[in-house]
């Protein structure tokens, strides 16, 4: 039985002719993160708007910040999700967040990999994102080892990405284009 990714109401059983949003989700979660992170869309709110205020970590949102958490909220829950996130302005601690509105504890190591993504979206992961990142994880009882691992995991995926770019697009390098 499928769990997490799917929309509400949907039959976990893996019907046999799945639509193309639910395979599209299906692949997303495969190709991300390994396996499913255990986010159903009801808790999809909850954990990009989490992200949203660990990005605002430094103090500011960025406005690649914001539009790489909406795009995943987009993927994780579709665009009704997508658009809650959007229009939040995160304010407050991530622990304050975390308290009134807790994510997942299966999704506990994937939220600190993709706090790391969406904090450094702008191009950088400041201190004070940092912070919020770590009391992230924290909160979510991620131990130093398996942050150490997450940390890796999050510099590996920054160099293939930069690897990748020269390779694959190398007209846009040539253009300034992202």
């Amino acid at each position: 039985m499928w769990t997490g990714l799917l929309p509400s109401g949907t039959d976990r059983s893996d019907p046999p002719c799945v639509s193309a949003d639910l395979r599209g989700l299906r692949w997303l979660a495969q190709h991300v993160y390994g396996d499913d992170p255990g986010v159903q869309d009801a808790d999809a709110l909850a954990y990009c708007m989490a992200l949203m205020v660990c990005a605002r970590g430094d103090g500011f949102l960025a406005p690649e910040e914001r539009e790489w958490i909406t795009g995943l909220a987009a993927s994780l829950a579709g665009p009704e999700v997508a658009d809650a996130v959007a229009a939040f302005e995160p304010a407050g601690t991530v622990q304050e967040f975390l308290k009134a509105k807790p994510v997942p504890l299966s999704a506990r190591r994937a939220i600190v990999l993709d706090a790391m993504r969406a904090c450094a979206a702008d191009g950088e992961l400041r201190e004070g994102e940092w912070d919020s990142v770590m009391a992230l994880a924290s909160v979510l009882g991620v131990g130093e080892t398996e942050i150490t691992a997450i940390k890796k995991l999050f510099r590996d995926e920054r160099s293939l990405q930069e690897r990748r770019r020269p390779v694959l697009f190398p007209e846009n390098l040539a253009t300034g284009q992202k």
